[in-house]
């Protein structure tokens, strides 16, 4: 019998539904057979007694039996895996309380090679919602577990006006997850406040005797259940429910997490109409569901974002489960149980492969066109409107000093670069005037055959382009910097040793007159000058010669697992993968020692690992992380460096052990430093006057290590696009925004209104921890403290928010549905900073505060008279609802708050700016008087804060400590700068 179901325990409505299935086989697993009923003879009870027998025999069983009592969803695991083991095809998951209303012949369709099914093609969210396409009226309708999120955002609620209705593969199904009847699977929340509940779904067709299902687009989450699921053949594997979560969200969880695992194997979820009736209604789920709500934007957040470059399908879904439980969202049991259940299904001789040879559903067609060009961005917008996928790639940098490139030359450079625009497997290049004349075959069109495997390559004889064999690498940059470096942020110091130089044993036996010696830096024999390796990477250093100092001893731990020739190699290039993380960097210095000993065995041992250097180093540096605490980043990559091969699970033990014994014995490890980005979002046209204020006065006053400058430009402008080359040319962060997509239907935003509403999604633009934010015609007037201009004080590490009464933008308050009496933006006070998260909060709130509507809408209609500030709206949110993280200081409140730009500033501040931070221009008579309120000074008031200057003498001598730790080159460039403003030399960019 190939065709099962699965429930736990006994139910009145369970024998119904094994009697509509009389050719299947009902596993109920129970602790004991009920007494006094009788059954159908296609029901097994999988008892207490077999399961433990089982137990003896099987590491899978054993396991869960030990998790039983505490997790009791780990049941009706028990129950898959027999049915499994028995040969299923597929299986009907239901709970006891759900009773069949149709006959097996509707499931028998699923076997069929194709299935009647609809789809939607033009879906743009990564989550679906199939209800509405079950109610005759598509009201405002979700599942159990859809994300809170896309409920308030109603553009993720719209039903797509296009679909396609077709016969498809059913091998490319996976699920197929029926909506019950009456007691609808929707979230507690739907229920207590949707009238007409309990409802019924109708079907998509109108024959009743067709049962269309509707298959989620591609790469699309949509949770489904264990009440009324059919897994078929090929989905087998993802029924595992996670057993660590509440049972009321396992089947939730467990939709997500496997339909990500889908995604890599070519498979989807199909929904069809009602095949069951709910019996039983739960009234604790509430409660239960609140469990899991708090966590799943973020669940499916990382799931979007997750990738695997693992081949072995086995050991992509243990990578999964232990990303999830790094990340908090399993515990480690669960990782157990997926590994013990994969372990069974290989030996029971059931896995399915990666498809790693996925027509366009395989082959994604993608045109690339130039970024600068007016008439490539029209072509582009059309080509995706046909579906296509459309990429736009910028000017060769070097095009602004060697000449432009046109053309057919900008194709054959762009071939080279072709990495950067696919994160595919395997691309194909092809011209643009050529033609395909017949079917490609997703495989026999590319590879040699079923039994090599490898690339087709087909040349002839000769080469007709004779500059091919002209290369050149090795080109060592001429622009240095030298100056005095803060030594905290030096993790190595690697000195070069004399004669026997530490380089590979190929180079010793090509190149002639090895041995060599290094020479110093420095023409003076005095002075030990370093050579810092450039942030962020990476160069190999030894055990040989190497000088730990303290803030790097953590990174000591050599890697047992590989050859000891190339195991400090190894450990060099992942230690700085991490020092990355936390602002260190590597020294090099000459030689402080000789090598007096030849290795004449080394040639053989570094071919054990050279092998794998580039994939490692490739590896390192696209690997992140997100993870705050600095002891779990590092076993977070070296569990990762064991999934992926380059280390065994030995070091993956040793490096836990290692870090634990650090932390016993008080060694202090670095912290992760936050991430600070100030943004301005502006267009070509207001160039002139951020030459006049914002660009020559971030020059002055901004430590660009610590704080990130973004330029956030109109990305439909040719002129901001040639404006936002120009500002990386610069050394400048820029991002191109597009027009909201609501301006297609509502009419366009222009000028500041399309700022202030970008000012509602910073948080799209920067995953910094906190974001400031500042009008394009602002000033910085001194040096910006990363910590004082920005938090109230040491002891209270909240953001300063500085407001006074009253508010003079009227629609602030139709915004956020409530009479505001504070005024953040008259003060002037810039830049405004907020946490990365109070702009996800404050649009959810404003959301449910217009009952519903998604921010865009609410915004459309509170900015129609253009009485509002964006600033207000988000300060006044996160002065009464995120209270824990700002503090409100009033502009008449004798303590003040210090302030370091204004968007109506004097020049005079810059001056006394220039003056108290580098001492630059400080013979100008009139600042003595001016200083008094520098600092502390509101526009629109005439207040100064009591002690103005104690306070200004205070915040002067933090900047001055802060300064002696930056390096010297950087406070030379800032006083330079000062400078060349105060002679009234301004340099004016991008003209």
């Amino acid at each position: 019998m190939h065709n099962w179901a699965v429930v736990v325990n006994f139910s009145t409505s369970v024998l119904e539904t094994a009697k509509r299935l009389s050719k299947w086989c009902i596993v109920i697993v129970v602790e004991n057979r009920p007494n006094n009923i009788k059954v159908t003879e296609n029901i097994f009870f999988l008892n207490a007694t077999i399961q433990n027998e089982l137990a003896k025999i099987s590491p899978f069983y054993k396991a869960s039996l030990l998790y039983a009592k505490q997790h009791h969803i780990v049941h009706k695991n028990l129950g898959y895996l027999w049915t499994i083991l028995h040969g299923a095809i597929m299986i009907w998951d239901f709970d006891n309380d759900n009773e069949l209303i149709v006959n097996e012949s509707t499931f028998s369709t699923s076997l069929n090679e194709t299935m009647e099914a609809l789809t939607v093609p033009n879906h743009n969210s990564t989550l679906f919602n199939p209800y509405p396409f079950f109610v005759s009226n598509p009201k405002k309708l979700w599942p159990r577990g859809y994300p809170s999120q896309s409920i308030s955002d109603s553009s993720k609620q719209i039903i797509s006006t296009q679909t396609l209705r077709g016969l498809w593969p059913t091998k490319n199904i996976g699920i197929i997850h029926s909506l019950s009847e009456c007691q609808v699977d929707v979230d507690s929340v739907y229920k207590s406040v949707v009238p007409g509940f309990p409802l019924r779904f109708q079907k998509i067709s109108n024959d009743r005797n067709k049962d269309v299902k509707l298959i989620a687009p591609r790469r699309t989450f949509s949770p489904y259940n264990k009440q009324s699921t059919l897994h078929l053949r090929p989905s087998l594997w993802a029924l595992l429910l996670p057993v660590t979560v509440s049972q009321q969200v396992s089947d939730i969880y467990r939709s997500y997490v496997m339909q990500r695992l889908m995604w890599d194997v070519g498979l989807q979820t199909a929904f069809a109409g009602s095949y069951s009736i709910k019996k039983h209604v739960d009234h604790n789920e509430h409660q239960l569901e609140k469990e899991f709500s708090w966590k799943i934007d973020k669940v499916i957040e990382y799931l979007t974002q997750w990738s695997s470059a693992e081949t072995s399908f086995i050991k992509r879904v243990q990578q999964l489960f232990i990303d999830l439980y790094e990340h908090g969202y399993i515990e480690l049991i669960d990782v157990h149980l997926i590994q013990l259940w994969l372990e069974e299904l290989h030996l029971i001789g059931y896995i399915p492969t990666v498809n790693m040879f996925v027509d366009r559903n395989t082959i994604d067609v993608l045109f690339v066109l130039d970024d600068e060009s007016r008439e490539d961005h029209i072509l582009g917008d059309c080509l995706k409107e046909h579906n296509y996928s459309v990429k736009y790639e910028a000017s060769p940098a070097f095009t602004k000093t060697k000449g432009n490139l046109y053309g057919y030359d900008r194709q054959q450079w762009s071939t080279f670069y072709m990495d950067y625009l696919s994160n595919s497997d395997y691309i194909g290049v092809i011209d643009s005037d050529a033609m395909l004349f017949t079917f490609m075959h997703p495989f026999y069109s590319i590879f040699a055959s079923d039994d090599d495997k490898r690339i087709m390559l087909k040349p002839m004889t000769g080469d007709h382009y004779h500059e091919d064999r002209d290369s050149s690498k090795l080109i060592i940059s001429t622009q240095t910097l030298r100056g005095l470096w803060p030594t905290k942020n030096i993790g190595i110091i690697h000195s070069l040793s004399e004669c026997q130089v530490d380089v590979d044993s190929v180079y010793k036996s090509g190149v002639p007159g090895f041995p060599l010696r290094f020479q110093k830096i420095s023409n003076d024999r005095n002075k030990d000058v370093k050579l810092i390796a450039p942030r962020r990477t990476f160069s190999p250093y030894s055990k040989q010669s190497t000088l730990h100092l303290r803030p790097s001893l953590w990174a000591l731990l050599l890697p047992v697992t590989i050859s000891q020739q190339v195991s400090d190699i190894c450990r060099s290039y992942v230690m700085q993968r991490l020092m990355w993380d936390v602002g260190l960097q590597t020294a090099f210095a000459g030689s402080y020692s000789i090598k007096k000993h030849v290795d004449h065995n080394e040639h053989e041992l570094e071919k054990e690992f050279c092998w794998k250097i580039d994939k490692l180093v490739e590896y390192l540096t696209q690997w992140s992380s997100a993870e705050t605490s600095f002891i779990k980043r590092v076993k977070q990559l070296f569990i990762s460096l064991y999934e992926y091969g380059y280390i065994e699970l030995i070091d993956v033990h040793l490096i836990q052990l290692w870090l634990e014994e650090l932390h016993l014995i008080g060694y202090t490890f670095p912290e992760i430093p936050l991430k600070y980005t100030l943004i301005v979002r502006t267009f070509a046209g207001h160039l002139d006057r951020m030459n006049t204020w914002y660009i020559p006065t971030v020059n002055m006053f901004v430590d660009r290590n610590i704080i990130d400058i973004l330029f956030v430009l109109d990305d439909e402008s040719r002129e901001d696009h040639i404006l936002g080359d120009c500002l990386k040319e610069h050394n400048y962060s820029v991002k191109y925004e597009a027009s909201p997509a609501f301006t297609k239907t509502k009419g366009n935003l222009y000028g500041y209104d399309r700022q202030q509403w970008s000012t509602f999604y910073m948080d799209y633009l920067s995953n910094s921890d906190y974001i400031g934010v500042i009008d394009s015609d602002a000033m910085l007037f001194t040096f910006m403290h990363p910590f004082y201009s920005i938090f109230a004080s040491n002891d209270d590490k909240r953001i300063m928010l500085k407001p006074m009464a009253g508010d003079h933008y009227h629609e602030d308050r139709l915004a956020l549905q409530f009479n505001n009496t504070l005024d953040f933006m008259y003060t002037n006070l810039m830049p405004m900073w907020y946490r990365w998260e109070t702009f996800q909060n404050l649009r959810n709130y404003i959301s449910l505060a217009w009952n519903g509507s998604s921010f865009d809408d609410a915004f459309i209609e509170f900015s129609k008279n253009q009485r509002y500030s964006q600033f207000n709206i988000l300060s006044t949110y996160a002065s009464l609802f995120e209270s824990n993280y700002y503090r409100i200081i009033m502009n008449n409140d004798t303590r003040g708050a210090v302030s370091v730009g204004n968007n109506r500033g004097r020049e005079a501040d810059i001056r006394i700016g220039c003056c108290r931070s580098f001492h630059i221009g400080c013979n100008d008579t009139s600042l003595p008087e001016l200083n008094k309120d520098h600092l502390l000074r509101y526009d629109n008031t005439e207040f100064a804060a009591i002690n103005a200057t104690e306070k200004n003498d205070a915040y002067y001598a933090s900047v001055h400590e802060y300064l002696k730790q930056m390096p010297s080159y950087m406070v030379l460039n800032m006083k330079k700068s000062c400078e060349l403003y105060l002679s009234r030399r301004r340099n004016r960019i991008c003209l």
